[in-house]
């Protein structure tokens, strides 16, 4: 098992949150179809602000929390997660929420596995809240694809 600094592991998580992004950025380039344009935009959007908090709890003031250590195995390939996905141009919007869910449950998972093992309860606490976000960005997303649906 491999141990790395919170910071560290922020790091990871807005990684995998810039390959979402990027792999959003890739959809769009294959449909014309505004519904899902729409959508995808939503979802790059709502990636996008989750990473920016991720980056805010990198600041200096938490610092005592960013020094601790923790047993790091989530440390999964998101490429592979993405592999399982065959998008076609004529993807629909099932399959482009279909992507989003699969990808929020894995990286609330990994948060949760974090939660577990972090030693500290402060780390505990910024993992707990980072998850927090995500639950509430998830609710979001039935909202954005209601709206998909009804334009």
């Amino acid at each position: 098992m491999m141990f790395k600094q919170t910071k560290d592991i922020l790091t990871v998580l807005q990684h995998q949150y810039e390959q979402i992004v990027d792999y959003f950025d890739c959809l769009e380039d294959k449909t014309n179809r505004q519904r899902i344009l729409q959508l995808l935009e939503l979802e790059k959007k709502r990636h996008n602000e989750i990473r920016e908090i991720i980056g805010r709890y990198k600041r200096e003031e938490y610092k005592d929390i960013l020094e601790t250590w923790i047993q790091f195995s989530a440390e999964k390939s998101l490429d592979k997660e993405l592999e399982k996905f065959q998008i076609r141009p004529d993807f629909s919007i099932e399959q482009v929420m279909n992507v989003s869910v699969t990808l929020d449950n894995w990286l609330e998972d990994i948060l949760k596995d974090l939660i577990e093992k972090s030693p500290s309860a402060k780390a505990r606490e910024l993992f707990d809240s980072l998850l927090e976000v995500m639950v509430q960005e998830k609710k979001q997303l039935s909202t954005d694809y209601a709206l998909a649906n009804d334009l």
